[in-house]
């Protein structure tokens, strides 16, 4: 069996990965502290669990909000680079329909960050208006090849 200490960081990187671009450090560092708590049995309180859903226990946890604390991230605390992660995921959906080429350059195009020394916003966060679905279409549209 691995060692408290291993599993405890294994459980800290699964709360990240999981958490990490919607919660806030403070919200994602109370539950691990809750939840990676030992027994004398050398477990960890969340393995003592007889059914356990990462994602289901922190929504639960955000939802609850026993601490009032902030626990959802605003758009301004994410860095560029989680919100390039989100914005992948939310792609994904599209695969089937589009083909990993056409989304890799709509990714490419819609993710450069502004042209600014320490940038805060991707190019897509500067619209004024944004549909993922709408702006997918016209980009397919505007970029089809003319077939002879």
């Amino acid at each position: 069996m691995i060692e408290l200490s291993e599993r405890s960081e294994l459980f800290r990187k699964e709360i990240e990965d999981v958490g990490g671009l919607i919660y806030t450090k403070e919200m994602l560092s109370r539950f691990f502290m809750y939840w990676s708590e030992p027994s004398k049995r050398k477990k960890m309180r969340y393995e003592m669990e007889k059914t356990w859903d990462l994602s289901r226990r922190l929504a639960l946890w955000a939802r609850n909000n026993y601490d009032n604390i902030q626990c959802f991230l605003s758009e301004s605390q994410k860095t560029i680079k989680q919100k390039r992660h989100a914005f992948a995921i939310s792609l994904e959906p599209y695969l089937p329909k589009y083909g990993r080429d056409v989304l890799n350059a709509f990714f490419n195009y819609w993710t450069t960050p502004e042209n600014k020394p320490n940038p805060a916003k991707l190019r897509w966060e500067e619209q004024q208006f944004w549909g993922l679905e709408t702006k997918l279409q016209e980009w397919v549209a505007r970029n089809e090849k003319p077939r002879f």
